[in-house]
């Protein structure tokens, strides 16, 4: 028996928007109730504001080192800054609730399109929707001033794309093109994503296979302009934060751990099972559209949250799992109720969404895995902790030190401000940065953007500190904390070594070897080439030097470092390398 096509509808696409509303408002509803920006969000701010000052997509302006994971979210803050009076803070929260938004409508469209392939209907149930749309997760990162809610619009509009792909328009396909490959510059991680994308896209291009490589050709090139840029600009592969969490080192005991956490108290892994197996069974039944644009927008999630495994997944509670699970339940983000069991199976898994929604808890906060958002609402004692003054009132030792170097600053003061067992102490005297006054820390966000951008922040965990990032990584609880800079946090400043050795309590030779250290060999280049200006020697440098750099580490023990580097002889500065 052949299968009729169905007609064409051309109302279809109106009701296929309006089905996509309800699980879309529940959505932004749970996200505003939950809204907030996280302490790693504020140095996407620190950045923007930076860009938007003139100083470059810094974080601390005069060191072109770049400490934003993902590249478009921090430009598109810095636009908005730039063009709109509204605080930083809040362009964060709103930018968030447009991209889920976005991403949830454009998903259940795409994912109407693509039944209607097979089966004709008049009207769509947001099963998969509903299953991101009441994830407690989702609704803690919609809002969070951090990338999550831009990555799930990628991953709409890679599906979009995958449903819709084979057009013969040579500058639509080279602009999808375009859009696979950005997700290398949405976050570095979603790289495996576009990759598993690209495949899909090519399978279903009709032209022929010169045609189609030129498209490719084409189209990755405004990707592959600004990773040019990326390495002439900071000298660098990616952003720093991937470097310092080493983000391609294999823990994948304790990625599973992170895997379970994120979705055991909701049911998540249940959800993606039944998906994977209802696609399965549908395939075999030929039950539905060209089976391949789901398979491949389902296999690029499957391989995110492998990824996700592989590398330990992350400490904040199910940020990392929420792009793929995403991605895997996108094919029935809106499912055709044709049948009978059809809507059973919708109501079921939208009901039991909503279930987990309302009495899912996640669980305890532990050494190695936090419920990022609880923690700061307790700390700071504000249940919607938004602007930077919600978290100053906090008896946090890291604000107060940050004001004190704030104070430092106003009165014209020179000098590095530390805390010592939780005490702020003021260490007098230049500093080798532009920055009059600096401040250390180890949370970074809310102090830096708390403060003006003359006052230096020295990096202690090397999200933003390209000597700290390049340490040894030593095994500790959280993952993207195994790095700790000691001595090498304030090497860079030249600070006076007896005197912060004493504050320390630390031998001053420590000191001096983390100083002589960061001044020899490819380490001291790579300092110069960052922190000059740029000119075409420094932009070549850094193109022709960024993947040898990368890939370099340095001996946790500064004295061990400086024999290593130095060879017992440190370089001053403008000397050729040692």
């Amino acid at each position: 028996m052949v299968r009729r096509r169905p007609r064409r509808d051309s109302g279809a696409s109106s009701r296929a928007l309006l089905c996509a509303v309800p699980a879309t408002l529940v959505a932004l509803a749970a996200g505003w109730s939950r809204r907030w920006v996280a302490e790693d969000g504020f140095i996407y701010l620190r950045i923007a504001r930076n860009i938007a000052s003139g100083n470059g997509p810094v974080f601390n302006p005069g060191e072109r080192v770049e400490a934003a994971t993902g590249t478009i979210w921090v430009w598109a803050l810095a636009v908005l800054h730039q063009v709109s009076s509204v605080r930083l803070e809040w362009l964060a929260v709103a930018l968030g609730l447009c991209c889920t938004a976005g991403a949830l409508v454009v998903t259940q469209v795409a994912s109407a399109s693509w039944w209607r392939r097979g089966m004709a209907s008049t009207w769509w149930l947001p099963a998969g929707a509903a299953v991101v749309a009441l994830w407690p997760p989702a609704w803690d990162f919609t809002t969070s001033g951090l990338e999550g809610s831009l990555a799930l619009l990628w991953v709409a509009a890679t599906w979009w794309v995958l449903v819709h792909g084979g057009s013969t328009w040579r500058p639509r396909a080279r602009l999808e093109v375009v859009l696979l490959t950005s997700s290398w510059l949405v976050r570095p991680d979603l790289a495996l994503m576009g990759a598993v994308a690209l495949v899909g896209w090519w399978r279903s291009r009709p032209d022929r296979r010169s045609q189609r490589v030129a498209d490719l050709v084409l189209g990755s090139l405004p990707v592959a302009a600004v990773q040019l840029a990326r390495m002439a600009y900071f000298a660098a592969l990616a952003p720093t934060p991937a470097l310092a969490k080493e983000g391609t080192r294999v823990r994948i005991d304790r990625g599973l751990s992170y895997l379970w956490d994120a979705g055991r108290p909701y049911g998540t892994w249940v959800f993606v099972a039944v998906t994977v197996a209802a696609l399965a069974w549908l395939t075999l039944r030929r039950a539905a559209g060209p089976g391949f644009p789901a398979w491949t927008i389902t296999t690029a999630g499957l391989v995110h949250l492998a990824y996700v495994a592989a590398v330990g997944g992350d400490f904040m509670h199910g940020r990392m799992a929420i792009p793929g699970v995403f991605a895997v339940v996108a094919t029935w983000a809106a499912v055709l109720p044709l049948r009978r069991v059809a809507v059973g199976v919708s109501a079921v898994v939208i009901l039991a969404a909503a279930v987990v929604a309302v009495v899912g808890r996640p669980p305890p906060n532990n050494p190695i895995i936090t419920d990022e958002r609880a923690y700061w609402v307790g700390l700071s004692r504000n249940e919607h902790p938004v602007v930077v003054e919600d978290y100053l009132d906090a008896e946090w030792p890291q604000t107060e030190v940050a004001q004190r170097a704030a104070a430092s600053l106003a009165l014209g003061e020179r000098g590095l401000w530390i805390l010592d067992r939780g005490r702020p102490v003021f260490l007098p005297g230049p500093l080798d940065v532009d920055q009059p006054v600096a401040v250390e820390s180890y949370n970074i966000g809310i102090p830096g953007f708390s403060v003006p951008g003359e006052v230096y922040v020295a990096d202690q965990l090397g999200l933003a500190n390209p000597v700290v990032a390049r340490l040894e990584p030593t095994p500790g609880p959280k993952i993207g904390h195994e790095k700790n800079g000691g001595a090498w946090t304030t090497a860079t400043l030249d600070p006076d070594a007896a005197a912060l050795a004493e504050v320390r309590r630390t031998p001053p030779e420590v000191v001096v070897g983390a100083v002589d250290a960061v001044r020899c060999s490819w380490l001291g280049e790579l300092r110069r080439t960052i922190s000059d200006d740029l000119t075409a020697t420094t932009a070549l440098r850094g193109v022709l030097r960024a993947i040898p750099w990368w890939f370099r580490r340095i001996p946790t023990d500064p004295l061990a470092a400086e024999r290593e580097l130095c060879d017992a002889e440190p370089v001053p500065d403008g000397a050729p390398p040692g």
